[in-house]
């Protein structure tokens, strides 16, 4: 027995018959299961990137519905419709997104998560396993909202002086030098901005200022005349301007006068200038007529307009002037009619016999009021002294000893003060027209003015008080001029005003003296040489300070950030 199964055994081992079937059979398996493994994969990577898009697309919504304050609170619905939107292939076996907030990068509250999974059998894995297959995915998106727009408001302070030179760009446009003295407490300016010496120094003067102020700089060495306080060096100033620019020439009262010197006389009696304010009123009046000759034509009323066609017009409340007259009052009245003054027939239209014509009639209504007077006294008797009135004049060459009265002093050529002459004016105001000259403000010349005031611009040259006060205390008005002007030699000037030459140079040299009143000077350049006491640099009274810079308010807006989103996970 035994035998024959060894004999059977090694029978088997020799027989190679059917080896591939077996092998085919032990491989089967293997084979089977991979090819089930391969599909379930790539069945479970398209379930997993269909969820993946769709709570990406819902996380990055969810976001931008939290930048805006308008739909924060929505983030979720706007989530699920994004995710609904977005999902395909797992709709039916998915569980929904579930969505939350959750804190990024060191913030609260500030990223939208999303998790989202779905669940099925898949064949191959179900059959090995006996359990369906669940794909879980999930994004994070953060959300930085809009960052506010930032509105900022500087304001810049008010700066006054009353020694300003209007040179945009000169070195030493206003120069302290020689041994200039005295204390100019309403301070000194330069619209200059030469980047080292818009002031300068030159010299060794003595003289302090309350500041000193310039577009510029300003030379360290006048810090000694400045207290030594280096805030009232306020060098590279900005906005600096020329505070009297924007005022209009003054005109007067329009009254030619001629200026000379009297001889001795028995004396003459006072003088009274009565003024009013006169209103024109122009009415025209138009009429209209048919037929072949102007002057048969029947009158019609117009039943159409075109051209040629005028609507009466009433010029009101017309022109309004300052009138004034020496030898009689005015007498308030009104109105006063002249006219109506028939004007020459205007052809409009047609022709022949339909030939419309159209025939102007002007009238004239002339109302007084506002009827005053003023009295200049009379002329002492043999004193010798000139004693100009307000007016218009070519030109002013002084003589003799000379009191101009109050007003405004227009003058269309040049003035010279001459020489080792006494000149004097209170309530005065020259105004120069042309580039003409103002000389002889040196030598022994003594001079002693103070300006214009408000009440007379107001009463006598009827300004409002808003102009009024521009012009208050302005002692010389001169814009055209360009010739420089020395206050020079032993000359002595009492000014109480503005002087206001915005192209000329102003030079104080010698031994000038600015004493006994309150004077302003706004000129292109200034220089203080010699031995110039400047004591008397101060705010006239009844005037205004000159803002070299009125108080300047900027707003500047800076836009916010841009809302973003992002996925972080």
């Amino acid at each position: 027995m035994l035998s024959t199964i060894r004999r059977i055994l090694a029978d088997l081992r020799g027989n190679k018959s059917g080896n591939a079937i077996l092998l085919v059979a032990l491989g089967m398996p293997v084979l089977i299961g991979t090819s089930g493994l391969a599909v379930d994969s790539a069945q479970y990577y398209m379930w997993k990137r269909d969820l993946q898009f769709a709570v990406d697309s819902a996380a990055l919504a969810g976001a931008w519905a939290r930048t805006s304050t308008a739909t924060q609170t929505t983030y979720q619905a706007r989530a699920l419709q994004e995710y609904n939107a977005n999902v395909q292939v797992t709709g039916p076996i998915d569980t929904g997104p579930t969505t939350t907030l959750v804190d990024y990068n060191g913030g609260a509250a500030n990223a939208v998560k999303v998790v989202a999974s779905a669940t099925k059998a898949l064949p191959f894995s179900n059959i090995m396993t006996g359990h369906s297959t669940t794909v879980t995915v999930q994004a994070i998106a953060s959300a930085v909202p809009a960052g506010a727009t930032v509105t900022t408001t500087t304001t810049l302070n008010t700066l006054t002086a009353c020694m300003i030179a209007l040179d945009p760009s000169a070195r030493g446009a206003f120069t302290i030098g020689g041994t200039a003295s005295g204390t100019v407490g309403c301070g000194g300016a330069a619209l200059s901005t030469d980047p080292s010496a818009a002031i300068r120094e030159n010299g060794n003067p003595s003289a302090t200022f309350g500041q000193l102020v310039a577009g510029g700089g300003i030379e360290l060495s006048l810090l000694n005349n400045v207290g030594n306080d280096p805030l009232k060096l306020k060098s590279n100033t900005v906005g600096l301007t020329d505070p009297l620019s924007g005022i209009t020439q003054p005109t007067g009262n329009g009254i030619s006068r001629t200026y000379s010197c009297p001889t001795a006389t028995a004396g003459s009696p006072a003088v009274t200038t009565y003024t009013a304010t006169q209103k024109l009123r122009t009415v025209t009046t138009y009429i209209y007529k048919k037929g072949s000759n102007s002057a048969t034509a029947a009158v019609i009323t117009p039943t159409y307009s075109g051209t040629g066609f005028l609507p009466n017009s009433d010029n009101n409340p017309g022109l309004t002037t300052s009138v004034s007259r020496t030898t009689s009052a005015y007498v308030a009245s009104g109105p006063t009619q002249v006219g109506p003054t028939a004007g020459s027939a205007v052809s409009v239209s047609g022709s022949g016999g339909n030939t419309i014509w159209r025939f102007p009639a002007t009238t004239t209504y002339t109302t007084i009021s506002n009827v005053g007077s003023s009295t200049i006294a009379a002329i002492p008797a043999n004193d010798g002294i000139a004693r100009p009135l307000p007016g218009t004049y070519s030109s002013i060459s002084i003589a003799c000893q000379t009191i101009f009265q109050p007003g405004i002093f227009v003058i269309t050529g040049s003035i010279d003060f001459s020489a080792n002459k006494t000149v004097s004016g209170t309530d005065v105001l020259f105004v120069m027209t042309t580039a003409n000259n103002i000389n002889n403000i040196n030598s022994n010349t003594a001079l002693s003015f103070s300006g214009i005031t408000a009440s007379t611009l107001i009463t006598t040259y009827g300004y409002n008080a808003t102009n009024a006060g521009k012009l208050a205390t302005m002692l010389f008005y001169d814009t055209l001029s360009t010739d420089q002007i020395k206050f020079n030699g032993n000359s002595t000037t009492n000014f109480n005003g503005i002087i206001y030459t915005p192209q000329r140079s102003l030079w104080f040299n010698g031994t000038s003296a600015v004493s006994g009143a309150c004077m302003k000077l706004v000129a292109r350049t200034l220089m203080l040489d010699g031995t110039t006491n400047l004591s008397s640099f101060c705010e006239p009274a009844g005037g205004n300070a000159l803002e070299v810079r009125p108080e300047i308010t900027t707003t500047t807006t800076t836009a916010g950030t841009v809302a973003s989103v992002k996925l972080v996970g």
